[in-house]
């Protein structure tokens, strides 16, 4: 049987994958209803100082709950899935909430410029970033994912597609220049 993933065809490039239809699109709006609930905030960076240049987007945290644990329960066979077939980590899992990121044009072209998300905490490390696509493309223009190894790629803008790649992987998400682009964040943790 066919998995429902793909990775990047170049071998040298052989950094990311992606998973389709692995929620349906309403579980896709209540993953959002949810996000807006939660209390949506400027998103910060480390150098505050430089927060602007480098980051302008809106945020919300999705901790486990009652009403959140089918999220990370319908996740968590995903990611194994796409690391046991692709990258082969050694991972722990979800150390962090999720994060509901929301890029807005009406707020002034909203974007993150490039960056990792590799990050240690008492020895376990991020090591595997997902981004699941939570708007339908026409919903937005700009705001696309680029990813960078050897070249830089953009990954393409399909709703409830959710992309995997090593947490030490330089990205970015380009302004959004009209309309509202939403996506739900994961970093799934592992030692070093």
């Amino acid at each position: 049987m066919p998995y429902p993933f793909l990775p990047q065809p170049n071998e040298y490039e052989r950094n990311w994958c992606f998973w389709r239809n692995g929620f349906t699109i309403k579980e896709i709006e209540t993953i959002v209803e949810i996000g807006e609930q939660k209390g949506i905030s400027r998103a910060t960076v480390s150098d505050e100082n430089n927060a602007p240049n480098v980051r302008q987007s809106h945020v919300s945290w999705i901790d486990v709950s009652d009403e959140t644990k089918w999220i990370y329960e319908k996740l968590s066979p995903i990611v194994t899935e796409l690391n046991n077939e692709y990258f082969g980590f050694n991972l722990w899992g979800f150390q962090e909430d999720l994060q509901y990121t929301v890029y807005d044009a009406s707020r002034g072209s909203e974007h993150y410029d490039w960056h990792v998300d590799s990050n240690v905490k008492n020895g376990i490390a991020r090591r595997l970033s997902i981004v699941m696509q939570l708007s339908h493309p026409h919903e937005y223009e700009g705001g696309e994912l680029w990813l960078h190894n050897v070249t830089e790629s953009v990954m393409q803008k399909e709703q409830g597609i959710i992309f995997a790649f090593p947490s030490y992987m330089l990205h970015r998400v380009t302004p959004v220049t009209k309309g509202v682009r939403r996506s739900l964040v994961a970093w799934v943790t592992g030692f070093e």
